[in-house]
């Protein structure tokens, strides 16, 4: 996220094999094609693998802090919902 300096945010991907959606403090701010399976690969939070999947990429320059991860797409509701618990 660039452009965002020196304070919290909050971020949040939901989606499936059809349609995925981002939101930027509980709002959305895309949307794009479906999310794909990396049960095959070794993906890891805060890094863009950009190259073509290699381990070459840009790193966070930042924290992270509460990672949650669910067994389906959440709707934006539940969304904005989870972004309100921190305020």
């Amino acid at each position: 996220m660039k452009g965002v300096k020196n304070t919290w945010v909050y971020f949040g991907l939901t989606g499936n094999q059809g349609t995925c959606a981002g939101y930027l403090n509980g709002v959305n701010i895309g949307t794009g094609s479906g999310l794909s399976s990396y049960s095959d690969r070794n993906e890891a939070i805060g890094r863009d693998r950009s190259d073509n999947g290699s381990n070459a990429g840009t790193g966070l320059n930042g924290s992270i802090d509460d990672v949650r991860v669910y067994h389906r797409a959440l709707f934006a509701t539940e969304v904005q919902a989870l972004y309100n618990l921190g305020q």
